[in-house]
């Protein structure tokens, strides 16, 4: 079951994020995306930062960012959700030429 913003669950309370199974699955905006997950707190280490780079973060730049684990944790399960339900992009190769041929 997933639930995206201002959804409903089946006894008609709006869903809240904070369980690993309903994170946002797309964001506009890091500060919209910061803002469903109940981290507006966060917005500062994130200025200028676009979705696609938020998705790209590596584990040491995000400790940098965000020092408190809980909200850290909160970010890594959340970013997992949004990265999951982003469309893959494939890389055609380039065919090998031997340099002897």
């Amino acid at each position: 079951l997933a639930l995206g913003l201002g959804e409903t669950t089946s006894n008609g309370q709006m869903a809240k994020y904070g369980n690993a199974l309903n994170y946002p699955t797309s964001a506009e905006s890091v500060d919209s995306w910061l803002d469903a997950i109940s981290l507006p707190q966060c917005k500062p280490a994130f200025k200028g930062m676009s979705v696609a780079e938020l998705c790209k973060l590596d584990n040491a730049t995000l400790l940098e960012r965000v020092p408190a684990a809980g909200h850290r944790k909160r970010i890594v399960l959340a970013l997992q959700a949004l990265s999951a339900a982003q469309p893959a992009v494939s890389v055609e190769e380039k065919p090998k030429y031997n340099s002897t041929s």
